[in-house]
């Protein structure tokens, strides 16, 4: 895991905690926004993550392909 990653979840955490804190103490609605920012950070981080994946995937994919191109290069 990347420390960007690390980062945007240890935010999300962060704000989460800070939102119950704050609903508790002042309600739902005027701590609403820190919420928000909360989500906005766990589905940064969970974007990040799926790319990361796919891009692995299509890595693969490409050396996968250059060793079948290469077996068929020489059997020819």
């Amino acid at each position: 895991m990347k420390i960007i990653d690390t980062a945007l979840f240890s935010l999300a955490i962060l704000f989460m905690m800070i939102g119950i804190h704050q609903s508790m103490m002042v309600g739902f609605a005027p701590s609403y926004w820190i919420f928000m920012l909360a989500l906005g950070f766990l589905m940064w981080y969970q974007i990040r993550k799926k790319n990361r994946k796919t891009e692995a995937a299509s890595k693969a994919n490409e050396k996968k392909d250059a060793e079948i191109h290469k077996k068929r290069k020489y059997k020819m």
